[in-house]
């Protein structure tokens, strides 16, 4: 169990005694824990899918070089360092994905501890899900973008598309992490930014933005520079992408989902334990506090 009174090196994430008593200390942060899991499953993997879509593409290009080449690298690493560090990684004494420990009851009834490997793959499989989900309204917000770029007669624009959007995408997920940290606050008055920071993918949109600045001087004419943020019909379906994924989220569709997929693989005692946190964070959206939409692309 995390114990947050002992541990001085969170930065005002610290649940006072005065305010929580140990049980409620390690109800909230395990309630605020299947929320991050859930919500940042979904939007990371949107993420890493189209960006990894995105340098499939810009391939088959020449602006495949130089400095883009170097940024997008770095981009792939940030993200593989990511999910290592998520997976491996211990946060001020966290382990996000260590299994919490069988109960002597539930070790006599049989029931086997699920690994760490285990849960970890349950939390991509949700993201991997989730993505399928929105593939329509990912495939229209690319159709827009094609269409601007050729209204500017750009070469390779379907290449280009595919940046464009995974810039979006990537910056989009740090918002929606940036918005979760400030619920948490608004609801405990307690700062969980560092606590969390690990789901946050900060380098990653950091070198693709870099690397998709770069794309974007290489193709366009430095007369022409193009800014998508001022067609209507770009905003628009990315807010239908972003609804089709604040859907998934809310109604944790995908969750449900990837537990039911893998029955086969891992018994229903062995995800037990994780299964609770989903219906927890459930259980909190029904109340009334799903999360809200982003302000999305500016």
């Amino acid at each position: 169990m995390y114990d947050f009174q002992k541990n001085n090196k969170m930065q005002g994430d610290i649940l006072h005694a005065d305010t929580y008593t140990e049980e409620e200390a390690a109800e909230v942060f395990q309630d605020l824990t299947a929320n991050v899991k859930c919500v940042m499953s979904i939007v990371n993997n949107a993420a890493y899918t189209s960006m990894m879509e995105a340098v499939d593409n810009i391939k088959k290009t020449p602006f495949y070089k130089g400095k883009i080449k170097q940024y997008l690298n770095k981009a792939i690493k940030a993200y593989e360092d990511y999910e290592k560090n998520l997976k491996w990684g211990s946060v001020q004494g966290i382990e996000f994905f260590a299994p919490r420990q069988l109960t002597p009851e539930e070790l006599e009834q049989g029931n086997k501890q699920p690994t760490k490997e285990q849960l970890f793959d349950l939390y991509l499989d949700v993201g991997a899900m989730a993505y399928k989900r929105s593939i329509k309204e990912l495939e229209m917000l690319r159709w827009q973008v094609v269409n601007a770029l050729t209204k500017h007669n750009m070469e390779y624009k379907k290449e280009l598309s595919y940046v464009c959007v995974a810039t979006a995408i990537i910056e989009y997920s740090c918002s929606v992490y940036d918005q979760l940290i400030k619920e948490f606050k608004k609801s405990t008055h307690i700062d969980f930014s560092h606590t969390f920071m690990p789901f946050r993918l900060t380098s990653v949109f950091k070198n693709f933005h870099v690397a998709s600045l770069e794309i974007g001087y290489a193709a366009t004419r430095p007369d022409d520079r193009i800014d998508l943020n001022n067609s209507d019909n770009i905003r628009l379906a990315f807010r239908a992408f972003e609804n089709a994924i604040m859907r998934d989220v809310n109604t944790f569709e995908s969750a449900n989902e990837a537990i039911e997929d893998n029955k086969e693989l891992l018994t229903t005692d062995k995800y037990k334990a994780y299964r609770e946190n989903y219906d927890t964070a459930l259980e909190h959206y029904k109340n009334g506090k799903g999360l809200e939409r982003s302000p999305g692309v500016s």
